[in-house]
This record gives structure tokens, C-alpha cells and sequence, in this order.
């Protein structure tokens, strides 16, 4: 080939790079720009897909959660789980449903599905929250639910259900833990687990954080290889500290854990928790919130559902302003996180 046939391709090569840098730059600016200055069209109208989480995946965003239906009985949530793709956090598609609760017939609740992607094995991992029919008083209640598709759009193909560590003691296990009747039960029978989040870390490692022990507290879970099964390594966190709808990040070497407290659908004040370990010991930081007084014990009147950071660093917590009577109308809440003095804190920026 001549040197001109190299110059050529060189500055195409060149020529292609640099659309290809500018495409993205618009990209990821764009995500930053519209939703620091709320120009997005997030609303009950026209997303249905609560409780869930974001995944970036191949260039997209993918929002799954709930699909909510009208009235009190919308909430058990019967037809599945949504989802809607987008490439800048603010302009989304609906791409139907992705994961079909008709499965499996026994369904009566399913809630706070998150999903990550597996490495390894290229699958895309759904988890959830369900509760059966058969048997609600019992064993088939409070459980956690898996699912796996070959695409992010799905659909995903219901796995397994169960309860978790069904006798396995956490890694700080102490025998006067035994003294607790609600761990004790579930040392026997499974764990009950309610609200939950995943958290795939830096690593490459993936966890589950659900609260469990009737509300009281949560445990943090390793997954094996697969993100589709629990291992035995596992522990107790902020036992008897009643938090619920987690969202778990990681700033530098630092673990933070956002919580709520248990008052139904209610909005409360968050919790703010840091710790250099998972499985932790997790130190209390107080409220998360920037905001006035009615903002602050009220989280922006809303519950927190997921973290997410843009392809510009820029880093999110979305929550769900709940409308428990018509919760097809239930809105969304977004804030930006930023830190200062190196702590968490979040500005409110858009609100339904």
C-alpha cells in the first residue's frame, strides 16, 4: 500500500475518531445538562416502572420497576416488570414488558426488581421481591425471585425462588443471637426478605442487601459467580435499626447506604450510612438531604429506589413519590448527589 493510501486512511481513521468523541461528548453532556436543569419528560403519564433501578448497558440506559395498576390493588403489581430505554436519563422509550409476572400463576406481589449484567457469563440478571398466593401465611411470602435474559430488553425467564441462608450464620455470628426470635426463625426455616437492592462491585463482585427479620434488619449477601444464587457468606447490618428500600454506592474505597425508615408508603426522613466494608461496621451519618425542614423529613416526598451515575460522572438517586390509593399516578423524584466535606449529600432536581 502507498503512503498516500496510509495518509488517506490515517486522517478517515482520524475523521472517525473524532465524530465518534463528539457524539459521545454530546451524549454524556447531554445526560448531565438536562437533568440538572429538570428539562426531562419524567412523569406518571407516560413511565410506569417504580421501585426498580437503571442499568447502563452498550451505550443505553434501561430503566426497569414496577408495572402499577389503578386502584389499591395496582400495587401488588400482577402484570410485571417495565421497561423504557433512553441515552440521556431524560428522553425515554417504552419497550413494553420485560419480565411477565403470568410466568408463574401464584403470583400476588412483586416488587423492587433490579437488574445487573453478568461479565462471564453475558446474561442479564433480574432479581425481586415476591410473594405467592399458595401458602401467603407461610414460607411462600417475603421471598427473594430471580430471572435471566440473553438481552436487556428481555424477556426474562423466571429461575428460582427462595429465602435466603437457610441455616447459615452470618459471618459476626454471636449465640446470644439466638436470643432473637425473628433471627432464630429464620436461621430455621429461610430468611424473610422484603425490600431489597444489588450492588455489583469494582471487583466484579455482586451483592444483595434486603431487609429482612420482619422489617428489623438487613443483611448483606455475596452472590456466586452467576449473580443468580446466594453464597454462604453473608451478615447481619444495623440489626433491629427497622430501615427498608436500600440504595447502595461506592465513592473512592468508601461504601454508603441510603435508607428509609418503615412507614408504609408514608414518606420519611432518610438515613445516611458509611462504611469502609459491606459487610461493614456501618456509621450513622444522619440525613442525606440539602433542603429545608419539610424537605428533609420528607426526602423530597419520596422514597429512594436506585443510584445511577452518568457517562459524565455525574451521579443520581431516583425515588419514587408513591400514591398508594391510584399508584398507576405515583410520580418520580430526582436528586443529584454530590459530596461535601466529602460527605453524600443530595440537591433535589426535578420532582413530579
Amino acid at each position: 500500500m502507498s503512503s498516500n493510501s496510509n495518509s488517506f486512511f490515517s486522517v478517515k481513521l482520524l475523521f472517525l475518531l473524532s465524530t465518534a468523541l463528539i457524539s459521545f461528548c454530546d451524549i454524556t453532556q447531554a445526560a448531565t445538562n438536562c437533568l440538572a436543569n429538570g428539562m426531562n419528560n419524567i412523569n406518571p403519564d407516560n413511565i410506569n416502572a417504580h421501585g426498580g433501578n437503571i442499568l447502563k448497558s452498550e451505550g443505553h440506559y434501561y430503566w426497569f420497576g414496577e408495572a402499577k395498576g389503578d386502584g389499591w390493588d395496582g400495587n401488588k403489581v400482577q402484570d410485571g416488570i417495565n421497561v423504557y430505554v433512553s441515552n440521556d436519563l431524560c428522553h425515554w422509550t417504552s419497550k413494553g414488558v420485560a419480565y411477565a409476572a403470568k410466568q408463574n400463576k401464584n403470583i400476588i406481589y412483586l416488587e423492587r426488581p433490579k437488574v445487573i449484567f453478568n461479565d462471564a457469563t453475558k446474561k442479564y440478571i433480574m432479581w425481586f421481591h415476591i410473594d405467592f398466593y399458595k401458602g401467603y401465611e407461610g414460607n411462600n411470602y417475603a421471598r427473594i425471585g430471580v430471572a435471566s435474559s440473553n438481552n436487556p430488553l428481555g424477556p426474562y425467564k423466571y429461575i428460582n425462588s427462595f429465602r435466603p441462608n437457610k441455616g447459615v450464620k452470618p459471618l459476626s455470628y454471636n449465640v446470644n443471637d439466638l436470643k432473637d426470635s425473628y433471627f432464630k426463625k429464620g436461621i430455621a426455616q429461610g430468611f424473610d426478605s422484603r425490600d431489597f437492592t444489588l450492588f455489583k462491585d469494582t471487583d466484579g463482585k455482586a451483592y444483595v442487601i434486603y431487609n429482612s427479620e420482619m422489617n428489623n434488619t438487613l443483611h448483606v449477601a455475596q452472590l456466586d459467580e452467576t449473580y443468580t444464587k446466594i453464597t454462604n457468606i453473608y451478615d447481619r447490618i444495623l440489626i433491629n435499626g427497622r430501615n427498608e428500600a436500600p440504595v447502595i454506592f461506592k465513592n473512592k474505597s468508601k461504601y454508603y447506604l441510603i435508607t428509609s425508615g418503615l412507614t408504609g408508603w408514608k414518606p420519611n426522613k432518610a438515613r445516611l450510612y458509611a462504611s469502609d466494608s459491606i459487610f461493614g461496621p456501618w456509621k450513622g451519618l444522619g440525613s442525606p438531604i440539602d433542603g429545608n425542614n419539610s424537605e428533609r423529613s420528607t426526602t423530597f416526598n419520596s422514597q429512594s429506589a436506585f443510584y445511577i451515575s452518568d457517562s459524565n460522572n455525574s451521579s443520581y438517586i431516583f425515588g419514587d413519590a408513591w400514591n398508594p390509593k391510584n399508584p398507576i399516578k405515583s410520580g418520580y423524584v430526582i436528586s443529584e448527589l454530590i459530596y461535601i466535606n466529602n460527605v453524600p449529600t443530595l440537591k433535589n432536581i426535578y420532582h413530579d
